[in-house]
């Protein structure tokens, strides 16, 4: 479900920031926080009403939200703003080639905070998946310093969030609905405030508003495919862990790069081909690590 549900939001944002109306939807902020909105309603919901019980909750206190839930949201919500934002600046295919390189992030991080002992060999895994990731920037036909820049800050936040919500799953034990019910609302909170103070103004001079009010199924679904990521997402990290949900992420990507070439027409070249194939080879022979070690 995380490998189908994923590139579905990822097409539909592009479709949303880049084709709406023929001059697109440009508040990739505002777009984000749909998804963190949705998933806050859907697990106060559960909590609410569907008889889900918060067995921590007296062990969040002030001092445990503000060090750990806090720095989530402001990094779940750095990272989602980057991540859309860039769709303006490469193509599609692209993009999810230099997410191959986000497995490497999540391990150096999981490993500063202590949450990661990797055995050499993954460590030799997940560095062959960030060389096939290299040439495949290097073969890069639509180069854009801007979208390079925004996509890197996008990884990096991705990591340290990634991180510490698997020390938040694993560590502290808290279970999935749990986990959206806290942090949710504090990620919808840090994207909604960076977008009134900075994309409101242009929305409302551009009849933005009016985008959304004339396409309310569109919105609603991005709302409702991105609770479907946020659950999947934890879901995975709480069975496995973070660098596994990134790597998993390097193969699922390859399915939306074929779409990209024969769905928007994007040219792909024959060294990002070579280095992204590069980058799905190590990403089975990380798989087979991980299941040895498991065994």
């Amino acid at each position: 479900m995380y490998m189908a549900v994923g590139p579905t939001l990822i097409l539909l944002n592009k479709h949303i920031l880049k084709d709406l109306d023929g001059h697109g939807f440009n508040y990739p902020m505002f777009l984000s926080s749909l998804g963190l909105l949705s998933s806050s309603l859907v697990a106060h919901f559960a909590v609410r009403v569907g008889g889900f019980e918060l067995p921590n909750q007296a062990r969040m206190t002030r001092q445990t939200y503000l060090t750990t839930i806090v720095p989530v949201g402001i990094c779940q919500a750095a990272t989602l703003a980057l991540g859309n934002a860039v769709y303006m600046f490469l193509t599609v295919s692209f993009i999810q080639m230099l997410k191959a390189f986000t497995p490497v992030m999540v391990l150096v991080v999981g490993i500063l905070f202590q949450v990661e002992a990797p055995e050499a060999a993954i460590c030799m895994a997940v560095m062959g998946i960030c060389l096939g990731t290299s040439v495949a920037s290097y073969g890069e036909v639509n180069m854009n310093l801007t979208g390079m820049l925004l996509m890197f800050s996008a990884e990096f936040t991705e990591a340290i969030r990634l991180v510490l919500v698997q020390r938040f799953l694993k560590s502290l034990r808290f279970g999935v609905v749990e986990s959206l019910y806290f942090m949710s609302p504090a990620g919808a909170v840090c994207l909604l405030c960076a977008s009134i103070m900075s994309e409101f103004p242009s929305m409302h001079r551009n009849g933005a508003f009016a985008q959304v009010a004339s396409h309310p199924l569109l919105f609603a679904t991005a709302g409702t495919l991105g609770v479907g990521v946020h659950f999947l997402s934890f879901m995975v990290v709480q069975r496995t862990n973070s660098v596994t949900l990134k790597v998993l992420g390097t193969a699922r990507n390859a399915m939306l790069v074929l779409l990209s070439v024969f769905w928007y027409g994007e040219l792909v070249s024959s060294t990002q081909f070579l280095g992204y194939a590069t980058s799905i080879a190590f990403f089975g022979f990380y798989t087979y690590c991980r299941t040895r070690s498991k065994a």
